[in-house]
């Protein structure tokens, strides 16, 4: 027995090899899916001082790994020329993803928990931090005890002769415990970012392998969206990944507020109750902020998933958007979800910079209750008591920070949490239902009878609506079986065409080959066999030429041949095939099923869904199976027992072949007036020192706090403020800018790149953006009132504190790894993006392919996922790196003390107030640096949101020099007459002096009567769809122009020329909203009207809602238990995404409802009704006819029956008009191009 693949004297030969552009494989695997745009990772074409770089910290020395000294090179290399992904470490094998997802996937299985599962896969890492934190916090404590005892020896008056000896000892001791401290702590921390990577990319590749392994519709209708992944890993993981990075803040944080607590009260010898107050009044008050900060960031989360929702939607459908001229109404649905997002961030912005604020000057409101409290029992209060007070305080403050911040991220991370195990619960809920037996059989059980082996073609077939797709989905586990149960036997590989051709963004080899290893003889055979060698000599790269999102660039009848050549080049035992050829021409129909059906497949079990009368009474069918009102009727044409079908029974009467043919600057207005708030504020703040040193009252000092509170919260207001105005101008821009795009350009922007800017961008300028500032501008200023002080102080040896700290500062403002580094993130969250978008809406087809192709897919979304963990890796790497050489400024300046110290030019009092600055510039330099380096990266984003602000719209495209400004005639067009005067028409943007033999249409000139009814038939390719672009003006003619009643329509507004011409494309536009807000959405209708149309159309039974029987459904409205097409009920039914709880031609019937309410004086249905039966085809037809009695349509079809009773017959061919007349003298004449296509239909083999 010949395989269907094997080379014999019926194979392509070379002649038709050699018309395709080749390339040559170095691997065998070239199917595989196209990696980013980045540079690959070829280690030949990485330069010498790129591989001196590669030294992570596994290669590196004991003394490089205890400093994270192994940067340096890095960010030396960063200096010079702008990172690539080579150059960045490569992750260990246990980091990887594949690896952590394996670990985690058995334990969560197991477990069911989410927060059990990564207990158990990173206890040691847990553990191991947590010992060095608290190793760590044993540290920081004795830098609090030593500089108890230095204060004290220091300032106490009855230790005139102290040791100097002691004094530098205990500076030296103070050094070498704050080294220690954040050494401990860094790699405390970077054990646990380990961690994290590793959960992370466990959590991101099981949320990928879940959405994948789910049916595309639930049994609720719902369907998985690329928005509420995106939500997920932009917004959930973000929480989770900051509960591990701070999971041991909190005992950490307490345990050292509890040493710091005991030696101030020691210190002040003041009641510890007064401690223990202030400090719980102010931590309860913190705790409750956090809360309900977390609240609000939950509801604020809800409404942005529904912004990216609506965002999702828009952009997935913008052809038909376009043409519909719908750019308004969209814009209104995006920004009126868009303004209620912005009600909820205004609320979660409030509390969150109340709690920042909190935050930050608690503990002065602290030490104004522990000052007022000892002065009041005291009377009179030493420096020295004071000063150790202030310092101990600020060490509080830095631990009071981070407790809070450990109770936030824990109250988000249980959040983030909770919505993950959400999600993942729900795709368990909704798995694939089909179970496997070990007989070789396939079958629904009690309805149809199996196909036992015999390698049958078995046809489905019946009305619109049925069921059809539903059978076949079925096989694949993604309908649920009410009563019965599906088996597939493992022995069988199953490979699934959709209706409606999923195609991802790749060249078009790679699209057939789908991750199979390259087989040339094979590959072309696939070629012909789907008549495509001749579309891809027209093509400039041949079948390297890359085809945009959804084989958007390509005819509707070449996309869906391309799905059929990936589904055959499986080489599966049995195929699910739904209306595979309802975009393909007769000649087309006809080769296909003659190369693929008869012959290719003619040892293949082949299950296809189609509406095509010829397949279905064909000769070599061995079963029917008739789908009516959820029953099916089986009818087997057989009569034969062998164990062969009837197509290799009668492969002998089978005639031959035939041949088928940059950094962006911020607004100044508030830069400048944050920064003057925070300079006085901190300049407030420094009064307060020099109140405490000139012994002014508690009631000045607290004046002066909460004057330094006020301002604070004044300055986050306003920065917030400002941020918020241009987030609001940047995003209505944007998309703005995005919906009046010319379709070129969006064909060429992936989806993931626009939902990267919606998502990630858009959400850093939101509000991730604030605070960096904050802290920034703040901590300049704090540093510029303590350097201040020093220099009023030490004078020279102030000044020279100041200059070494100006210099680190610029230092760090030079710095761009940060930002270089960000920018290969933002590439590869948009390619990620973009590949789990295109991925879940080709899950059902995935899925069919078998397991093997599952694992590919969520493989390389692993590698994806790696990728991004190496550049995550290199962040934190430099952030530890960056806390380390912070944590040297202060050995210098305890030097310089010490230096000072020794010669007597101190004094005690002085000392305690260096000190205090000392730890203040330590802590406010980290802030700083920290936050100029997030502000210089946060640029890259507004960056990236500015190009898609200044995208040239539409309007502005010029045609022949002159500019679309004229508004259309009120009752324009009058009678529909059209006129095509020497068109041209391309679907690539127009260069001055390009060739117009590439056109899509070459030198088009035809007239049209108001009121003709015109029928344009052709092969598919030939330039149908084309002259319906060209009329809606999709692209500018790069010469012609088509009039309409006269007008030149090139020279009219968009709007309104759309708005004016009513076309139904063959895959309509859904969005989740009513039915009544589908059919009407400018309610300029009453329900009368819409129940008219709907009745006219077959959608609904009499005018008027069901009240007595029937029951509505959430998904589509079904009256009765046996009715299986959707019979609308109730107008306030909801379509969910992309109408999937309805059948494609259900969704086309609808779209002529909406047509009907306002009949066009032009109407172009472009294959409007392929998806229907032909029995409901008649019967539309005759409703467009009679609606539309007085309007002019073209009838782009495939069908030639539609078309006999048209008033002229347009026949296209290679992008010309190969003939046009009346349809009684086109069929009479045995040499017009219009008769061989009527030959060709018949298809009586």
């Amino acid at each position: 027995m010949h395989g269907p693949f094997d080379t014999d004297g019926n194979s392509v030969g070379a002649g038709a090899r050699c018309r395709v552009r080749c390339r040559s494989y170095s691997s065998p695997h070239s199917g595989a899916w196209s990696r980013t745009s980045l540079t690959p990772e070829n280690p030949a074409n990485v330069s010498v001082e790129s591989r001196a770089c590669l030294v992570d910290e596994s290669s590196a020395s004991w003394l490089s790994r205890l400093g994270f000294l192994f940067v340096e090179p890095l960010v030396a290399l960063g200096g010079r020329h702008r990172l690539r992904l080579q150059d960045l470490w490569k992750l260990d094998s246990e980091n990887t993803a594949e690896q952590a997802e394996r670990r985690f996937r058995a334990v969560y299985s197991a477990s069911g928990q989410l927060m059990t599962a990564i207990l158990r896969t990173e206890w040691r890492a847990i553990v191991c931090s947590g010992g060095l934190g608290l190793c760590s916090a044993t540290s920081a404590c004795c830098v609090s005890v030593m500089l108890f005892k230095l204060l004290t020896a220091a300032m106490d008056p009855e230790s005139e002769h102290k040791s100097v000896l002691e004094l530098l000892l205990l500076l030296v001791g103070i050094h070498v415990s704050v080294m220690l401290a954040v050494l401990f702590d860094r790699h405390a921390r970077f054990r646990m970012f380990k961690a994290q990577l590793r959960v992370v990319a466990s959590i991101r590749a099981l949320v990928f392998a879940k959405s994948v392994q789910r049916p595309v519709k639930g049994r609720h209708g719902t369907s998985t969206s690329i928005a509420a992944i995106a939500t997920l890993y932009s917004s959930n993981l973000v929480q989770v990944s900051w509960l591990l990075i701070r999971f041991h803040d909190m005992w950490t944080s307490t345990l050292q507020l509890s040493v710091l607590l005991f030696i101030l009260h020691r210190t002040l010898q003041t009641s510890a109750i007064v401690i223990l107050s202030s400090l719980a009044v102010i931590i309860i008050g913190l705790s409750v902020l956090t809360a309900l900060s977390a609240r609000m960031l939950q509801w604020y989360t809800k409404k942005r998933a529904k912004t990216l929702a609506a965002v999702n939607e828009c952009f997935k459908g913008i052809q038909s958007i376009k043409l519909y001229a719908w750019e308004d109404k969209i814009l209104s649905k995006i920004m009126s979800a868009r303004r209620k997002e912005e009600k909820r961030k205004l609320w979660e912005a409030a509390f969150r910079i109340l709690r920042c604020c909190c935050v930050l000057e608690a503990p002065a409101f602290a030490s104004v209750a522990i000052f007022t409290s000892l002065a009041a029992r005291a009377g009179f209060f030493s420096p020295a008591t004071v000063f150790t007070a202030l310092i101990l305080i600020d060490h509080v403050q830095v631990e009071l920070h981070g407790l809070i911040m450990g109770i936030r991220v824990l109250i988000d991370g249980q959040v983030g949490l909770r919505k993950i195990d959400h999600y993942l619960r729900y795709c368990e809920k909704f798995a694939n239902d089909t179970t496997v037996e070990t007989e070789p059989k396939t079958y629904t059980d009690g309805v149809v009878g199996g196909c036992n082996g015999k390698r049958e073609l078995v046809v489905i077939h019946g009305k619109a609506g049925a069921g059809k797709t539903s059978l076949l989905t079925g096989f694949l586990g993604d309908v649920a079986c009410v009563t019965g149960n599906v088996y597939l036997s493992p022995h069988y590989k199953v490979a699934y065409c959709s209706e409606q051709p999923w195609l991802q963004t790749l060249s078009i080899r790679d699209k057939v080959l789908f991750g199979y290893p390259f087989d040339e003889a094979k590959y072309y055979r696939v070629l012909d066999a789907c008549c495509l060698l001749e579309d891809l000599e027209s093509l400039p790269d041949g079948d390297d030429t890359m085809i945009g999102p959804k084989g958007i660039n390509l005819s509707g009848g070449q996309n869906s041949r391309i799905a059929l050549a990936r589904t055959l080049y499986s080489d599966a035992d049995i195929y699910l095939l739904d209306r595979p050829l309802a975009s393909a021409d007769a000649i087309v129909q006809s080769d296909v099923f003659r190369k693929c059906f008869l012959e290719l497949l003619r040892y293949k079990t082949i299950i296809v869904a189609t509406h095509n009368p010829e397949v279905v009474e064909s000769g070599f069918v061995d079963r029917l199976w008739y789908v009516n009102e959820t029953a099916v009727s089986e009818t087997c044409r057989g009569g034969h027992t062998g164990k062969t079908s009837r197509r290799a029974r009668r492969l002998a009467d089978i005639p031959p072949w035939r041949t088928g043919r940059n950094k962006e600057k911020m607004d100044e207005e508030y830069s400048s007036f944050a920064m003057d708030d925070q300079q006085i504020q901190e300049c407030w703040s420094n009064m307060t020192w020099t109140y405490v040193d000139m012994w002014k009252a508690t009631v000045v000092y607290g004046l002066l706090s909460a004057g330094a509170f006020v301002l604070l919260l004044v300055s986050c207001a306003v920065i917030f403020y400002m941020l918020s105005r241009r987030a609001k101008s940047i995003f209505s821009d944007m998309t703005q800018s995005l919906l009046r795009a010319p379709v070129s350009v969006l064909y060429q922007t992936p989806i993931g790149e626009i939902l990267a800017r919606y998502s990630t961008d858009m959400q850093i300028i939101d509000g991730l953006m604030s605070f960096p500032l904050v802290f920034m501008f703040r901590s300049t200023a704090s540093i510029a009132a303590a350097l201040g002080t020093m220099c009023y102080l030490l004078g020279t040896t102030g000044a020279i504190f100041t200059a070494l700290t100006a210099y680190l500062c610029l230092g760090m403002v030079d710095k761009c790894l940060f930002a270089q580094v960000y920018s290969l993130r933002a590439e590869l969250e948009a390619a990620d993006l973009n590949f789990v978008s295109e991925t879940l809406d080709g899950a059902a087809i995935i899925r069919s392919f078998g397991a093997d192709q599952v694992e590919r897919v969520c493989l390389h979304h692993g590698k994806m996922v790696d990728d991004r963990s190496r550049i995550a890796t290199v962040v934190e790497v430099f952030t530890h790196w960056l806390y380390i050489r912070c944590s040297l400024l202060v050995a210098v300046f305890l030097f310089c003390l010490a230096l000072l110290l020794a010669h007597g030019g101190l004094q005690a009092s002085t000392l305690g107030l260096m000190l205090h600055c000392i730890y203040s510039v330590q802590r406010d330099f980290v802030s700083f640096s920290v936050g100029i380096l997030n502000s210089s990266v946060n640029m890259f984003s507004i960056a990236n949101l500015k190009k898609f602000q200044h995208i040239p719209p539409e309007e502005h495209v010029e045609q022949n020099g002159v500019q679309r400004r004229l508004s259309a005639p009120r009752q324009w067009p009058t009678t529909g007459a059209v006129v095509f005067d020497h068109v041209f028409f391309r679907y690539e943007k127009t260069q001055e002096g390009s060739d117009l033999s590439t056109c899509a249409l070459k030198d088009v000139t035809f007239s049209v009567a108001g009121g003709e009814k015109i029928g344009v038939v052709g092969i598919t390719g030939s330039g149908k769809s084309s002259l319906a672009m060209a009329m809606l003006q999709m692209h500018s003619l790069p010469y012609g122009r088509i009039l309409i009643d006269g007008v030149d329509i090139s020279r009219l507004q968009l709007r309104d020329l759309r708005s004016r011409i009513c076309i139904i494309p063959q895959t309509p536009l859904f969005y989740r909203c009513s039915i009544r807000r589908y059919l009407d959405p400018f309610k300029e209708f009453d329900d009368d009207a819409l129940w008219g149309v709907l009745a006219k159309t077959g959608l609904c039974v009499t005018p008027g809602p069901v009240t007595d029987s029937g029951k509505v459904s959430e998904g589509g409205g079904y009256t009765g238990e046996s009715s299986s097409r959707v019979i609308v009920t109730n107008l306030d039914v909801r379509l969910v995404e992309n109408g999937e709880n309805w059948s494609m031609g259900e969704r086309q019937m609808l779209v002529l409802a909406r047509s009907l309410l306002k009949p066009a004086r032009v109407l172009i249905l472009d294959e409007a009704f392929s998806s229907v039966d032909q029995e409901c085809d008649k019967k539309l037809l005759t409703v467009v006819g009679k609606e539309f009695a007085n309007s002019t349509i073209f009838l782009i079809t495939h069908r030639l029956d539609q078309v006999l009773g048209f008033d002229r017959i347009l026949v296209m061919q290679d992008g010309t008009v190969a003939e046009c007349g009346a349809a009684e003298y086109l069929v009479t004449d045995p040499d017009s191009a219009f008769y061989e296509f009527l030959e060709t239909t018949l298809l009586t083999f």
